[in-house]
C-alpha cells in the first residue's frame, strides 16, 4: 500500500511540475537539458540560503507567514511556528528535519512534517543523520530540566551538564560511524561547582564510556568504523586519544587537523611543542616548523603517502612523504591533494606575485591569481583547476585553457565517474552559465547546492530564474550527454 501511495504522489507531482527539454549541439555532440520546476519562492523568504537535498531533488527554505515561520519544501509551505531553525536533509535526500519553537521553552524536532516529543531546548547545530539515513540524533533538554542528553531515534541517553567543551567556538558535534552502527560524542557531568568529570561516549549495541582527563574535542571514526579519535585538554597540555590510548603530551593540537587513512590503520595530526609545529604521523614526529597549515594535511586514498604545507620564516614549502619540495612565497593550503590512486600530488602556489599550479613538482605557466579550485579526475589521469588572468577566470583541463568568465560558481565543478567529462558553473553577465565539456548550454539567474554526476552521462543541479513578474522559480536541471 505504501508503494502505491508513493507512485501516486510521484505521478501527481510529475503532472504539476513544469518539464521542458531542449537539445543543444556543439562540435558534433548533442546535449539534452530537462528543466523540472521545484516550485516558486514567495516574497517573504527569511534570511538564509535555501537548502538543497544531496540528490538535487528537493529544496527547503524558511518563509514568514502571518507573523510566524514555516518551512517550504519544493514550494509547499508547512505548519507555522514561532521559530524554525537548522533545516537538514538526510544523506539520501529523502528526509527533512528541522528544529521548531512552539512557545516559551517548548521546542520540537520536526521530521518529514511529523513533530517529535517536546523539549525545553534542542541544540540547533546538533541535528545529525546516520550515513544510511535511517536514524536521526540530536541534543535536547527535558521540559523543566537543567541537564541535557542525546536523543538517538526515539531513545534518550544519559543526563549530562554539557557536551564537547574544549573549544567554545566549535559547534557541538555528534559523530556516526561510517557504517551507521555507532554514535560518539564528548560529554561532561558537574561534580562540584565548576568541577567536571569528562568522558567520550559511544552509543551502539553496547554503550561505552571512556573517561577523559579534561575537556574533549571528538575528531570522529576511522573510515572502516573500527577506531575513534579525540583530543583531551589537560592543564597546559593536550593529548590525542585513539580508542582510549593516549599519545604524548603537546602544548597545543591543531583541532581541525586530524586525519585517518582510508583503511584506518594510519592517522596524522598537527601539534605544537614549545614554539615549533610538527606533524605526528601515528607515533612518528616530523621536523619542527614555524607554522603548519591546519587545512593542508592530506593522507592519500591508499593511505601510504602524507603531505602538508609548512612555514619557516616568510617562506612556505609543501612537504610530501617527509621531503620538502620547492620554496614558495605562499601555498593555497586548501588546494593540496593527492590523486585518487595516490600516485600524483598537486597544489596551487605563488612566487614573485605570480600564481601557478604544481603537479608532481612541475609548475604550470603563471597566472594572475588562483581561486583554489583544483581536483583530479576519478581515474587520476586528469587535473582541472581555475586560473585568473586579466580579471577573468577560466578552467584549465590537462593544461588547456577553457572559456574565460567573470568568475566560477562555488561548488559547481565535477568530473563524470568515467573521467571523460568535466562540468561546471561559471558567471557570465552576473548569471550562472552551465558548461559541459567547454560547451555553454544555458544561463540562469543563480545556482543552489552542488552540480553532480548521477551516472557517466547524466548530471543534475539546482538553479533559480526570474519570471516575468519578478517571481523566483527553483528549477532542477537534468543534463544528459549521449554516448559518442
Amino acid at each position: 500500500m505504501k508503494f502505491i501511495h508513493v507512485i501516486t504522489v510521484a505521478l501527481v507531482v510529475a503532472a504539476m511540475t513544469t518539464l521542458a527539454a531542449k537539445a543543444q549541439t556543439n562540435a558534433g555532440k548533442k546535449l539534452v537539458v530537462r528543466e523540472i520546476s521545484l516550485g516558486k519562492m514567495p516574497p517573504m523568504v527569511t534570511s538564509g540560503k535555501p537548502v538543497v537535498s544531496p540528490d538535487n531533488r528537493r529544496v527547503a527554505y524558511r518563509v514568514m507567514h502571518g507573523g510566524k515561520y514555516c518551512v517550504a519544501l519544493n514550494g509547499e509551505a508547512g505548519k507555522p511556528y514561532a521559530v524554525v531553525e537548522d533545516l537538514t536533509f538526510s544523506p539520501d535526500g529523502k528526509k527533512l528535519a528541522f528544529v521548531a519553537k512552539k512557545g516559551f521553552r517548548r521546542e520540537v524536532v520536526v521530521l518529514d512534517g511529523e513533530e517529535g516529543k517536546e523539549y525545553q531546548y534542542v541544540d540547533i547545530a546538533s541535528l545529525t543523520f546516520s550515513p544510511d539515513s535511517s536514524r536521526l540524533a540530536f541534543i535536547a533538554a527535558p521540559l523543566g530540566g537543567t541537564n541535557s542528553f542525546v536523543v538517538l531515534g526515539d531513545k534518550e541517553g544519559a543526563d549530562y551538564s554539557g557536551f564537547q567543551l574544549a573549544d567554545p567556538d566549535k559547534p557541538v558535534m555528534l559523530f556516526f560511524s561510517p557504517d551507521g552502527r555507532k554514535l560518539a560524542y564528548g560529554a561532561a557531568r558537574e561534580t562540584a561547582e565548576e568541577n567536571y568529570d569528562y568522558e567520550v561516549v559511544i552509543e551502539g549495541a553496547n554503550r561505552k564510556g571512556f573517561p577523559a582527563p579534561g575537556p574533549i574535542i571528538v575528531h570522529g571514526f576511522s573510515p572502516d568504523s573500527q577506531h575513534l579519535a579525540w583530543s583531551a585538554k589537560l592543564p597546559g597540555k593536550w593529548q590525542v586519544v585513539i580508542d582510549g590510548k593516549r599519545s604524548k603530551e603537546y602544548d597545543e593540537i591543531g583541532l581541525n587537523t586530524f586525519r585517518f587513512s582510508p583503511d584506518g590503520m594510519r592517522w596524522a595530526y598537527v601539534a605544537r611543542r614549545t614554539r615549533k609545529w610538527l606533524v605526528v604521523d601515528k607515533a612518528h614526529e616530523g621536523p619542527g616548523y614555524d607554522g603548519i597549515s591546519d587545512l593542508s594535511l592530506s593522507v592519500s586514498a591508499a593511505g601510504g603517502r602524507l603531505a602538508y604545507v609548512a612555514r619557516r620564516g616568510e617562506k612556505q614549502w609543501v612537504v610530501v612523504d617527509g621531503q620538502e619540495q620547492a620554496e614558495y612565497d605562499g601555498v593555497d593550503a586548501g588546494s593540496l591533494q593527492f590523486s585518487p590512486d595516490g600516485q600524483h600530488v598537486a597544489f596551487s602556489a605563488m612566487r614573485d606575485r605570480q600564481h601557478f599550479v604544481v603537479r608532481d613538482g612541475k609548475e604550470s605557466e603563471p597566472y594572475d591569481g588562483s581561486r583554489g579550485v583544483l581536483f583530479f579526475s576519478p581515474d587520476s589521469q586528469r587535473l582541472a583547476y581555475v586560473a585568473d588572468r586579466g580579471g577573468r577566470s577560466r578552467f584549465v583541463l590537462d593544461g588547456i585553457e577553457g572559456r574565460d568568465y567573470e568568475g566560477m560558481a562555488e561548488g559547481w565543478a565535477c568530473f563524470s565517474p568515467d573521467s571523460k567529462h568535466l562540468a561546471y558553473g561559471a558567471i557570465r553577465d552576473g548569471k550562472t552559465a552551465i558548461v559541459v565539456d567547454d560547451q555553454e548550454i544555458a544561463q540562469y539567474w543563480g545556482n543552489l547546492g552542488k552540480l553532480a554526476f548521477e551516472s557517466t552521462n547524466r548530471l543534475s543541479g539546482v538553479v533559480t530564474r526570474i519570471g516575468d513578474k519578478f517571481d523566483v522559480e527553483i528549477v532542477r536541471l537534468e543534463i544528459e550527454i549521449p554516448a559518442r
